[in-house]
């Protein structure tokens, strides 16, 4: 990561701040310090995504797909926890349901 974690760290502090009204509860206070480093411990997978889809025809896709893989295997875990630590409760999944549906082909008409 280009910059220094604990400014990360303290830049999602108080992201979490601002979105949050404080209580004075140490609940309140956990949950901050448990977003804050959820966030900037996958700050540099965000980085490498970036930079993978920011030149997608100079990436070659069998050589970074093992990489790929790694990083959302510890990005998304990361993500669901940073976002019950900021709201509470666990994210709701809106593309569950369509799962479920049958996808059409991309160039298929319906």
């Amino acid at each position: 990561m280009n910059a220094d974690r604990a400014a990360v760290r303290e830049l999602y502090a108080k992201m979490f701040d601002a979105l949050n009204e404080e209580d004075g509860t140490s609940e309140l206070r956990q949950r901050r310090a448990t977003f804050a480093f959820h966030m900037s411990d996958c700050a540099t997978d965000i980085e490498e995504l970036h930079r993978l889809a920011s030149d997608p025809t100079g990436v070659d896709a069998d050589a970074n797909a093992s990489r790929f893989y790694g990083l959302m295997f510890h990005l998304l875990p990361h993500l669901r926890a940073a976002f019950r630590a900021l709201e509470g409760h666990e994210c709701p999944d809106p593309f569950l349901e369509a799962e479920q549906q049958p996808l059409t082909p991309v160039g298929a008409t319906a």
